[in-house]
């Protein structure tokens, strides 16, 4: 998830980035390699932070449920087919 986050960062940083405008010096380079690079480097980021968080978060909550269940029958009779259905929750 963390590197799902980082990508779309960097990609809308980058994206912000190459469609301004920059005409004095000390413009910082834009473009397709560079919104890729910022993708690549926000998404690793974003991975190693979500997998610190999830390496300290210990936390199960497991719960026993029944199962449903669902029995159906056939059977013949005189006037063709019976079909009986029963559903247990």
């Amino acid at each position: 998830m963390g590197a799902g986050i980082g990508v779309g960062a960097g990609l809308a940083i980058g994206i912000a980035a190459s469609t301004e405008e920059c005409t004095g010096l000390g413009c910082p380079p834009t473009g397709a390699g560079v919104t890729a690079g910022l993708a690549l480097i926000f998404g690793g980021v974003g991975a190693g932070l979500g997998a610190l968080i999830g390496s300290m978060s210990h936390v199960e909550r497991w719960e026993q449920v029944e199962r449903p269940w669902v029995s159906a029958q056939l059977a013949r009779s005189d006037g063709g087919v019976v079909v009986g259905v029963v559903v247990s929750w």
